[in-house]
């Protein structure tokens, strides 16, 4: 009996050992949010890169055509501070589509403002993304502005939003609008130093897998 006790207190401390070692040391024990169209969807979108290399935990919500009039926040995600991180943040990259289809600005204001709403009352700090300027794309770009100006001056009044302008530069595309995969990976470099991840940060020996919420 004794020696039965032994060997089950030897298999419970290797199993401890064991359970230990295999789980992810994610540095920045971070949990993201991705609110976004087609240029942060997919297997190689700067979003999906930031758990693939295990810097942070994406939940991306991102698909081609979503506009922010389409934005609905899940019930379920409600944010909080774990030792000394956030968690849940929030990045939201829309705008583009609510121009290319001529959303009316009073309902995309109306939408925008409904969201942040929802976020800070949940606690949750948000990374709002500006829709980028298309260079290659003059037709496309010319009613971007008005919307990243609507942006600019409905967050101005939320405390818990920091504002983005992910570079987007038209030669690093293929069609004047989606990145080429080299600019997928400037934007992750840009994404990952702007949220204040490190090398220390990243986790170690741990290849992440992204979770893509529809």
């Amino acid at each position: 009996m004794h020696i039965a006790r032994c060997w089950l207190v030897v298999f419970c401390l290797a199993t401890s050992t064991w359970a230990q070692a295999a789980e992810p040391r994610l540095g920045p024990h971070r949990s993201i949010w991705v609110f976004g169209d087609s240029l942060s969807a997919g297997y190689a979108s700067w979003a999906t890169l930031l758990t693939i290399e295990g810097y942070a935990h994406v939940r991306n919500t991102a698909r081609g055509g979503k506009r922010m009039v389409d934005l609905e926040v899940p019930g379920w995600l409600r944010c909080s501070r774990r030792g000394g991180y956030r968690n849940d943040e929030v990045i939201i990259w829309l705008g583009s589509n609510d121009a290319f289809t001529n959303v009316q600005m009073p309902l995309f204001r109306t939408r925008l403002i409904d969201a942040l709403q929802i976020l800070q009352g949940r606690g949750c700090f948000v990374y709002m993304a500006l829709p980028p300027r298309f260079e290659a794309a003059p037709a496309l770009d010319e009613s971007i502005p008005s919307y990243r100006d609507t942006i600019l001056g409905v967050t101005a009044g939320y405390d818990n939003v920091e504002i983005w302008d992910i570079p987007h530069p038209g030669n690093m595309t293929f069609d004047g609008i989606h990145q080429t995969l080299a600019l997928q990976r400037q934007q992750f470099l840009w994404v990952k130093n702007k949220l204040g991840i490190s090398e220390d940060d990243r986790a170690t020996g741990f290849v992440g897998k992204a979770t893509t919420v529809r």
